[in-house]
């Protein structure tokens, strides 16, 4: 079967239909030639035994008279006339008791290999219409002569009927039928001539066979061919088709079912072909719209980012007041001093180290101004494009709290700093990044209103195995927290818990398309009642990370 199943697959469609009908047809053939040569051997067999019961019974009922008075010159007669047909090849004729009284064998069968043949004279009760008894048997004569021995009786008819009976048509028959059994006749008839009738039929069969085979096969090719080169046609042009070469047609002239299908088969390249066209011209168009959409998007999301920072900008506004006052106070009043003290004219040397000390105050109060100032602008500047390059994070984390640190010590809240020193770097833009650390931050000092702790830790993960490394930055408050339902929407766009007018509800969503855009991610683990933590996580160059694991083994 495996050697069947292999051999199927490895063949066309033409020879597996050439080969089943040719199968089918040697089949069909086969069986048809040992049915007709089994039909025409029974129907000769049978004839011939009905040929040697007739011309037994004629025997028989001929013998009667010689039989009855054992006259061997009239049975002898009888005998000769039974071996001039030509396939009889013995007679004889024996009386009741068993008695040979007449016997001929016909000419090449010595009367010796008749003699030495068994002699059954039990017959059965088996009667003709001519109220012989009849039975046919097959016979081998050790010349190795086949033949078939058929044994009659022979039977003496007296009539017994009255006067009133005699002459009528019935009485007659029933009269003839009826009688004694005074003798039998045993004759061989040849089966030879029978056998080679057999024999040349069967030849004939065979060649008959054989021819009609080869028409058959013959003819199977040629319709096969007629069928399976169309469909090959088709099969080759599907599969160029299926390749992308749509200009395939298919001309097929056999009959109309094909026809129908070549001519479907090229009404659907006709319409492959016109919707490929169409598809060009609208994926051209597609394309052209989709840039524009594109370019649309990312300026709405440079407005949303910067709209983002302002907000931010807006909420620090009072701190990084604040955090100018002071400074700007101290310079105003130093300056004041140094100008009072200069109105005299003279300076006496003590008011000159005075002054000196006081100018160097003013220029390191300046310097802090300059700073605060640098750093506000700078997380408030629009950036055109999103640059990456390589950022420390711990020193984007320490410029983010110059502008916010004030805030929260406003707020009433305790921030506690732990950066782990010599932080691989990561690829990335700053000024996003602290943008999104300050969402972070306000959004913990806003779950704080009566103030409470903030710690801010970096922590690294050196690469295992695929993992290539990253930086964690975790913003832990002990704020309200938030409830579960609220967890899976934080990061959604416009969704906020706080009252009108006191959030965009884009912060958080912003941040989170931030990171997601530097190839990171925002975890967020939260208790209600307990506080909250965000955990920035950005992955980090790859050649970074091995030199600072090397650095730290």
């Amino acid at each position: 079967m495996p050697l069947f199943r292999k051999l199927h697959d490895t063949l066309g469609l033409k020879w597996r239909l050439i080969f089943g009908v040719s199968a089918l047809l040697v089949v069909s053939s086969l069986l048809l030639s040992m049915f007709l040569l089994e039909e025409f051997s029974q129907t000769a067999t049978y004839g011939l035994k009905q040929r040697g019961s007739s011309l037994a019974r004629n025997l028989a009922h001929n013998a009667e008279f010689g039989v009855m008075l054992e006259i061997s010159s009239e049975l002898d007669g009888l005998i000769q006339g039974m071996l001039t047909e030509p396939d009889i090849l013995f007679a004889q004729i024996y009386n009741r008791d068993g008695v040979l009284l007449s016997q001929g064998v016909s000419k090449g069968l010595s009367m010796s290999a008749v003699t030495t043949t068994g002699v059954n004279l039990t017959i059965s009760d088996t009667t003709s219409e001519t109220g012989h008894n009849v039975e046919t048997r097959e016979l081998f004569i050790p010349n190795e002569v086949e033949c078939i021995e058929v044994l009659a009786s022979v039977v003496s008819h007296k009539p017994d009927v009255s006067k009133e009976e005699l002459g009528s048509a019935s009485t007659a028959q029933e009269s003839h039928i009826g009688g004694e059994i005074i003798g039998y006749v045993r004759i061989a008839i040849s089966t030879g001539e029978t056998k080679a009738k057999i024999a040349e039929t069967r030849q004939m069969i065979v060649y008959f066979t054989l021819l009609l085979v080869m028409l058959g096969i013959l003819l199977s090719v040629t319709l096969v061919k007629m069928i399976a080169s169309p469909i090959n046609t088709l099969v080759e042009a599907t599969e160029l088709l299926a390749s992308g070469d749509l200009s395939q047609r298919v001309h097929v002239q056999t009959d109309a079912e094909l026809e129908r299908l070549a001519l479907a088969f090229n009404t659907m390249c006709d319409s492959l072909e016109k919707t490929q066209k169409e598809l060009e011209l609208h994926n051209q168009t597609l394309e052209e719209k989709v840039r524009e959409r594109t370019q649309k998007l990312e300026e709405v999301q440079k407005q949303v980012i910067q709209s983002e920072k302002m907000a931010a900008v807006g909420q620090l506004a009072a701190g990084v007041a604040h955090e100018l006052n002071n400074p700007l106070g101290g310079i105003l009043g130093y300056a004041q001093f140094a100008l009072e003290k200069m109105s005299n004219g003279q300076l006496p040397e003590k008011d000159f180290n005075a002054i000196q000390r006081y100018l160097s105050d003013i220029e390191l109060q300046a310097r802090r101004c300059k700073m605060i100032v640098k750093n506000l602008l700078k997380f408030s500047r629009s950036s055109d494009k999103m640059e990456f390059d390589l950022v420390d994070v711990n020193s984007a984390l320490e410029e983010t709290f110059v502008f916010t640190s004030h805030q929260l010590g406003m707020k009433d809240i305790h921030l506690d700093v732990s950066l782990q020193p010599s932080l691989p770097k990561v690829m990335g833009n700053v000024n996003l990044l602290q943008q999104v650390f300050t969402n972070i931050l306000i959004n913990s000092m806003q779950s704080m209103p009566a103030g409470g702790d903030l710690k801010v830790t970096t922590i690294f993960n050196p690469p295992v195995g695929e993992f290539g490394g990253a930086v964690e930055i975790a913003f832990t408050d002990s704020g309200v927290g938030i409830p579960e339902e609220n967890r899976n929407k934080i990061f959604e766009p416009f969704f906020t818990t706080k009252k009108v007018g006191e959030g965009t509800g884009l912060g958080l969503s912003v941040s989170y398309g931030i990171i997601r855009d530097h190839g990171g991610d925002i975890k967020l683990d939260s208790v209600v009642g307990t506080g909250s933590t965000f955990t920035v996580v950005l992955p980090i160059v790859r050649e970074t990370a091995r030199i600072t694991a090397n650095a730290k083994s």
